[in-house]
């Protein structure tokens, strides 16, 4: 479980923005979870208290958006999710309209996990 490691690097990243800031304390973090990134949002959620403790975001809120791996079929055009596709068939995701295997990520920002909001307490 990889989660812990990347709350660590948030905590680094977030504290250094703060310290350059003036910040003392951070009431909330939103984050934007890439579908496709490898970190899973709800052990993120399970982790957060722990990982946090004794720095800036120890208390704060964490507010996830999960971002959609959306793909684009390389045959017909169609857009689709591709994680919703590989679950409907059985791990090997197809487009929905032509059954094609070739497919390309319409954005590349589902492989990432980023800082969006940072919110201040007084």
């Amino acid at each position: 479980m990889h989660e812990l490691g990347v709350i660590s690097n948030l905590v680094e990243t977030t504290e250094r923005i703060a310290l350059r800031n003036g910040v003392h304390k951070i009431g909330y973090i939103k984050l934007d979870v890439g579908e496709v990134s490898g970190v899973v949002s709800s052990y993120m959620k399970t982790l957060w208290g722990m990982g946090t403790k004794g720095t800036l975001l120890e208390g704060a809120e964490l507010i996830i958006n999960d971002v959609p791996a959306i793909v684009e079929c390389l045959d017909c055009g169609e857009q689709f999710s591709l994680m919703k596709s590989a679950d409907e068939n059985h791990d090997k995701p197809q487009c929905p309209k032509c059954s094609s295997k070739s497919f390309s990520l319409v954005d590349e920002h589902c492989k990432e996990v980023m800082i969006m909001e940072l919110g201040a307490e007084d």
